[in-house]
């Protein structure tokens, strides 16, 4: 998807910190869904530093449209982190 990922070198997240695991836990969520989730990030900030009439449906379809397919998959990846605490 990626397209309105802007990465920027040496910043570390709370969505990167939370995809991987370290000494204490378990990743807390997938790559697979941090992939996911940056993009609905990118695109918060496409929102709020731009005028509505720059937004391109071709760019934001399938964000829009996968929206409760996402939120199924962070509802999901929580509840079995949590349960493997």
């Amino acid at each position: 998807m990626e397209v309105y990922r802007r990465e920027k070198p040496g910043i570390v997240n709370s969505w990167t910190a939370m995809a991987a695991a370290n000494e204490v836990r378990t990743a807390v969520i997938s790559a697979a869904l941090y992939d996911t989730l940056s993009e609905y990030l990118a695109f918060r900030h496409v929102v709020r530093q731009s005028y509505s009439f720059h937004l391109q449906w071709e760019k934001m379809a399938a964000l829009v449209l996968n929206t409760e397919a996402t939120m199924r998959s962070v509802e999901d990846e929580l509840r079995v982190f949590l349960e493997g605490q």
